[in-house]
């Protein structure tokens, strides 16, 4: 009998290695934690919730944006199961704005990483593309499924909030180098393109004629909460809330359901970001 309940453990085991890693995968603008000093909108009053949302959520992976040197110091305190890959963006180091990529230690490893920016020069730190304001960075990491064997590129990333071409330009820069980095594997690019689905930036990334992506959104699974991202700490009307971080993924990978989890209205409470998170349930191949 033992035998036999052993036998159908190790059967149900490798049909599901065998059909694909089944994972949580998050995008998230958690709001820099210099903007709010002084208010409920705190970073010091959001980190605790915030953490918290990301591990009740069950996430693998969770790409990042807005994220300064000390959030995260924070993150890893209060996320220990979690690995993380990234740099700041104006020094390569620990300066400006992180797009980190975290993922939890006892499922993945990271076989490759890196950081690039989004300008004609990707490799010059620091560096600023085409019409930007600001430099802006794409962080990739090639992961491994403990498990499975399974590997995965993931790429998180912030658009320029101003520059119009430097947003188009930034799309076609990230796919282009990702196909050096990983080929053909399974990819996930996430994060805030500062854009909606109507605009050039978003069909571009869809309809890469080498590497066209899909919006997980969009791929008839099941939805659940709203559909925004952006309100403002809640302070926008609903109507003018705006969907602009996004979790696109190679088409070899399936999508279950995806979540946005809606803010709460409530004066005073402590709202996560002013941004909600993108959640995707993923199978990949």
């Amino acid at each position: 009998m033992r035998r036999k309940l052993l036998c159908m453990l190790l059967l149900v085991q490798w049909a599901c290695i065998l059909m694909g890693q089944t994972i949580n995968y998050g995008s998230f603008n958690i709001r820099y934690a210099n903007g709010d000093r002084g208010t409920i909108h705190d970073w010091a009053n959001r980190r605790d919730t915030l953490t918290s949302f990301i591990r009740h959520a069950g996430l693998s992976i969770c790409g990042m944006q807005e994220v300064l040197y000390e959030q995260l110091l924070d993150l890893q305190a209060r996320l220990p199961e979690y690995d993380y890959v990234g740099v700041g963006r104006d020094d390569g180091q620990t300066e400006g704005e992180f797009s980190p990529i975290f993922f939890r230690r006892s499922e993945w490893r990271a076989l490759k990483s890196g950081t690039f920016w989004l300008s004609p020069t990707p490799d010059v730190v620091g560096s600023k593309g085409w019409d930007a304001v600001l430099p802006r960075i794409a962080t990739w990491a090639l992961l491994r499924h403990r498990q499975s064997g399974e590997q995965l590129i993931c790429v998180s990333t912030h658009f320029d909030h101003i520059g119009v071409q430097a947003r188009v330009e930034s799309g076609r820069l990230i796919l282009q180098q990702v196909r050096k980095i990983a080929g053909r594997l399974p990819m996930v690019l996430t994060g805030d393109f500062n854009v909606g689905m109507e605009s050039d930036v978003y069909q571009s990334i869809m309809h890469d004629p080498d590497y066209p992506l899909l919006d997980s959104y969009l791929v008839g699974a099941p939805h659940e909460g709203v559909f925004y991202t952006y309100h403002d700490f809640g302070r926008r009307p609903v109507e003018r809330c705006s969907k602009i971080d996004f979790i696109f993924i190679s088409p070899d990978i399936k999508v279950n359901r995806t979540l946005i989890p809606q803010e709460s209205r409530i004066e005073g409470a402590r709202i996560m970001s002013d941004h909600n998170p993108v959640v995707a349930t993923l199978q990949l191949p």
